[in-house]
């Protein structure tokens, strides 16, 4: 798309120069008819921010902001209010939340440090043909998306904590119980 509009921008600027040869003659009378191109979304805070975008009530931007849906600027992308690396509904012992926005936020806090490890992590475990996260947020979105991992049966969830920023991406479960031993 941005080549697209490059090749636009070309062509109006060429025909302006051609429709009057007078006016491409003395620079300082023709219009300038090309338009700024827009910029990709780099994840810049200042252009806007990139979210999680699909939570029924609430968003994560990458920001580490968790905020409701009313809280949310949707012309930038960013949440205007809201908790920063909220861990509210994450088991820290396993780095797993009961919500994917929660899970979004509490990943990207700093002492989780998915800025740094976001650089030596393939996109799929041990596989490198799947590439690297481009940036911490990406990388925290991807790790908190469910797995079958996080399933048992194929169709039920180990745990209501299923989102889940860990290495192994899921639950830890406790263990069965010890069984009682018999009377006597």
């Amino acid at each position: 798309m941005h080549a697209q509009l490059l090749s636009l921008a070309v062509a109006l600027l060429c025909l302006s120069r051609s429709a009057s040869s007078a006016s491409y003659r003395k620079p300082w009378r023709r219009k300038l008819l090309i338009r700024d191109i827009p910029q990709p979304h780099l994840g810049s805070h200042a252009a806007g921010c990139n979210n999680t975008a699909q939570g029924r009530s609430a968003v994560a931007d990458d920001r580490g902001f968790l905020c409701l849906r009313k809280d949310f600027d949707s012309s930038t992308g960013c949440c205007v209010t809201g908790e920063q690396f909220s861990c509210k509904t994450c088991l820290l012992d396993n780095k797993c939340c009961e919500e994917f926005e929660q899970c979004v936020s509490c990943c990207l806090a700093p002492q989780h440090d998915a800025a740094t490890v976001v650089a030596n992590v393939f996109r799929s475990n041990g596989r490198p043909e799947t590439g690297r996260w481009n940036s911490a947020f990406e990388y925290c979105r991807g790790k908190c998306r469910t797995t079958s991992r996080s399933t048992v049966h194929e169709n039920a969830y180990l745990d209501t904590h299923h989102h889940c920023f860990s290495e192994s991406g899921k639950p830890t479960t406790p263990g069965p119980p010890t069984p009682k031993l018999p009377a006597g």
